[in-house]
């Protein structure tokens, strides 16, 4: 397995391409100079979405006043 290092990452996104039932699923990096791009399976993408959710509310819990976004609840992999 290949290790690429972006350093510190400005930004990470997950998406998708292509018709339902036929959808392509990424996740990307971004730094300054940067930008990685990983194809996963939906099984991948839901279980990476379930986990930051996670990770967003833990930090929620520990810096009152650092909510996730509403929009981080309508994550659709289907």
């Amino acid at each position: 397995m290949e290790r690429i290092d972006i350093g510190l990452a400005n930004s990470i996104s997950i998406g998708a391409n292509g018709p339902k039932g036929e959808r392509e699923f990424m996740f990307q990096a971004r730094s300054e100079d940067r930008v990685v791009t990983v194809l996963l399976e939906k099984q991948q993408v839901a279980e990476l979405s379930s986990q930051l959710r996670r990770l967003l509310q833990g930090l929620a819990a520990t810096f009152p006043g650092t909510e996730p976004s509403p929009a981080a609840d309508k994550l659709d992999v289907d």
